[in-house]
């Protein structure tokens, strides 16, 4: 109950970004695949809506936290740190989650819509949640050791133009194309790739509160 309690506390410091969020995670798939008639791939559509949806709304939650020092005031609470941290990693990949459930919905109700939604298989929604795990992986500690002031510029290179960006050079420098092109892994690589997603995010998971520890 006490993560719960501090999730919806996240929720309601993120304000109106949060609806915000919401709609990005809707918004982006809709226009991506109508603009290119379902010619995107899963991966490049739904990292792209991922990213800015899960920056606006944590963009505005470390804001906020920064500007009436949340943290030293939870702290105060009896929560206890590891709360603290795991409520911001779990809404997280709630977030994630709903992007999936609101990817799938929107592709199976595109026809009636006249838009045509490129599929998202397996092996494209794993390769998304490993690249979301080394971005929140990155994302979090860097925050909890710095205030949010000095690193925003820095966040938001590593929330939007890296991943969504990188997607692109990585078609002219490595000749790896995840644009256009449908992805499909073995059954061991998902495997692999899931698992090295879930280290990820516990070692992240891990950093930031020895971070909170040592920043109060």
């Amino acid at each position: 109950m006490k993560i719960l309690t501090l999730i919806e506390k996240e929720i309601k410091l993120a304000g109106n970004y949060f609806w915000l969020s919401i709609m990005v995670l809707i918004g982006i798939p809709i226009f991506l695949n109508q603009q290119s008639g379902g010619q995107y791939s899963g991966i490049y559509t739904l990292m792209i809506a991922l990213n800015f949806s899960i920056y606006f709304l944590f963009n505005n939650i470390f804001l906020n936290e920064d500007k009436y020092k949340g943290n030293l005031y939870m702290l105060a609470l009896p929560f206890g740190k590891n709360r603290l941290v795991l409520a911001k990693y779990i809404l997280a990949i709630l977030m994630f989650i709903f992007a999936i459930i609101c990817y799938k919905g929107m592709a199976s109700v595109g026809v009636y819509l006249n838009i045509v939604f490129s599929q998202l298989n397996y092996s494209e929604m794993s390769i998304v949640f490993f690249v979301f795990s080394l971005i929140i992986g990155i994302f979090f500690p860097i925050y909890y050791k710095f205030s949010y002031a000095k690193i925003k510029v820095l966040l938001a290179a590593i929330m939007i133009f890296l991943p969504t960006w990188g997607l692109v050079i990585l078609k002219y420098i490595l000749d790896i194309e995840v644009v256009y092109q449908k992805i499909v892994i073995s059954t061991r690589a998902l495997i692999s790739i899931n698992i090295l997603s879930i280290i990820v995010m516990l070692c992240s998971v891990s950093i930031s509160i020895k971070c909170l520890n040592s920043k109060n």
